[in-house]
């Protein structure tokens, strides 16, 4: 009852003055107004009356000074952080190259979708419902820039190795058919079921049957179709593809980025690209479980075509510029005609061998040297630190007693793929409500070097931007506790965080590395 008091106090200071004045006997009496407005006025919780100029004058100052340095705090977290790790001058060399690569991989993602809803629409029994042509849709595209024609140009090489795509008799008969329809229902797995769900929800249709899923399947293959060929054109405003994270390690980890002077500078100036462009870009609904199906069937299937098969098509800058700008060029073979020996028309007499006694040679015997086995020295793969790791070694090498986190950065160290994401939820939902963590505290002292939480449990929430469960946690545990880092591998070091959201973060989480207490 208490604890309800003291919140009615501090949330609803308004309605209990404005009781008390309704209260209040007699009139309420003022001083003559002299301002240079209206005498409007207001009363605080004792009845007081001030005008509205008086709080105005005095506030002036405060709101003032508050505006400046908050929009200086801005812009040091943002633009002045990207141009840092990200000059100007870089980013506008590198801008349009950029721009290419993030369509590039589109493309190739689109691609990729459709031919598995041409598989499915084989499945269904109904080829029409997705049966592209092809080299008539590349030829279609109407490219402005050099680097989407070389793309277009040479787009022939992967369409001529293309394979056809045939259904297994299992999965074309009846039943499987009507298994597959039925998933679509609860949580399908496979992207063009994801597909099918995400069009059914635009569209707000009421039922999942077969007609419907053909109709569902026949529209996401025409709007991705649409969107693959202005892609290609260069029409769309399509910058970073902000709604699918999963672009920036895709590009990050491709050899498209080798030609830029150094891994740092590429990786700031393609978070730079992305965060400048999420105002400007055309938001693409569908792209978002594209690249998160398609991003964890390569990760888990160490797949080849990681970036799909048409992204190395058009990543071919670095070897242009060392002379290989002909790399798929085809040439015409000389086809050699086969000499046609004639046989004589008469027979020839047999021909008979004598045999030859040859003497006999003792092979002398070889003496075996012993091979010395070279040990060959591995390579040892630098595996990159994640930004919360480089902020608690920055700490403790310095001996400070804060450092933040570059949240921008942190965004980008770990992407969830799309089945972490399916089992994290559910266990970060029920881990983080105010019972689940009130329990964990008393009997595991949650929070303490004896249970820290994972690194992964608070950033997906970050991501996700689960503000509530975190609220939770600092309601809880607070603010200040012990973090496990099970993102980087091999640290076996407790941090002490801040986790912090408020006006000096702009409202924005932010993780904040402090000296042990």
């Amino acid at each position: 009852m208490v604890l309800v008091l003291i919140f009615a106090l501090l949330f609803t200071p308004d309605s209990f003055a404005a009781n008390e004045l309704a209260s209040a006997a007699g009139e309420l009496d003022f001083d003559l107004y002299f301002g240079p407005t209206t005498p409007a006025f207001k009363t605080d919780y004792k009845n007081d009356i001030r005008f509205q100029d008086d709080v105005d004058e005095d506030n002036l100052i405060d709101l003032k000074l508050q505006s400046e340095v908050f929009e200086l705090n801005k812009f040091l977290q943002g633009e002045f952080t990207q141009a840092v790790y990200c000059p100007n001058e870089q980013f506008l060399k590198n801008y349009d190259y950029i721009y290419y690569l993030s369509r590039l991989l589109t493309i190739s993602y689109l691609f990729e979708a459709i031919r598995a809803y041409e598989y499915r629409a084989q499945q269904l029994g109904d080829h029409d419902l997705c049966q592209p042509k092809w080299r008539d849709v590349f030829s279609s595209c109407q490219a402005k820039s050099t680097e989407m024609k070389l793309f277009i140009k040479n787009s022939d090489y992967a369409l001529n190795k293309l394979e056809p795509q045939f259904v297994p008799l299992e999965e074309a008969k009846k039943s499987a058919v009507k298994s597959w329809v039925a998933s679509l229902r609860k949580n399908p797995q496979d992207l063009t079921g994801k597909r099918i769900r995400l069009e059914c929800r635009l569209q707000a249709c009421q039922s999942l049957g077969l007609p419907q899923v053909k109709s569902l399947l026949e529209s996401s293959c025409k709007q991705d179709l649409n969107l693959l060929k202005k892609t290609c054109s260069e029409d769309n405003k399509i910058y970073g593809v902000s709604n699918a994270p999963e672009l920036y390690p895709l590009l990050l980890r491709s050899n498209a980025i080798r030609v830029f002077e150094s891994p740092e500078l590429a990786a700031g100036c393609l978070r730079r690209f992305i965060d400048s462009g999420k105002k400007f870009e055309w938001e693409k609904p569908q792209l978002t479980p594209i690249f998160s199906v398609l991003y964890s069937q390569a990760v888990f299937s160490e797949s080849k075509f990681e970036r799909g098969r048409l992204f190395p098509i058009g990543a071919l800058r670095e070897f242009r510029e060392k002379g290989l700008a002909k790399i798929f060029e085809d040439y015409d073979k000389e086809v050699k005609e086969k000499k046609v020996v004639k046989t004589p028309s008469k027979k020839l007499d047999p021909i008979v061998f004598e045999t030859i006694k040859l003497p006999k040679y003792k092979k002398p015997k070889k003496k075996v040297k012993e091979k010395k086995t070279e040990v060959v020295k591995k390579e040892e793969v630098v595996q990159r630190k994640s930004s919360f790791l480089v902020a608690s070694e920055f700490r403790e090498q310095y001996d400070l007693s804060t450092v933040s986190v570059d949240m921008n950065k942190f965004k980008y160290d770990f992407v969830f793929t799309l089945d972490q994401q399916e089992k994290y939820n559910p266990v970060v939902q029920r881990m983080s409500t105010i019972n689940s963590l009130t329990k964990m505290k008393k009997q595991d002292k949650v929070g303490t070097k004896k249970a820290p939480f994972p690194l992964r449990f608070l950033k997906y929430m970050i991501d996700k931007e689960m503000h509530q469960n975190l609220f939770n946690i600092i309601q809880v545990v607070g603010d200040r506790f012990f973090v496990r880092n099970d993102i980087d591998k091999g640290v076996k070091k407790l941090d002490y965080v801040e986790l912090k959201n408020d006006v000096s973060t702009q409202y924005q989480w932010q993780m904040v590395i402090l000296s042990e207490p």
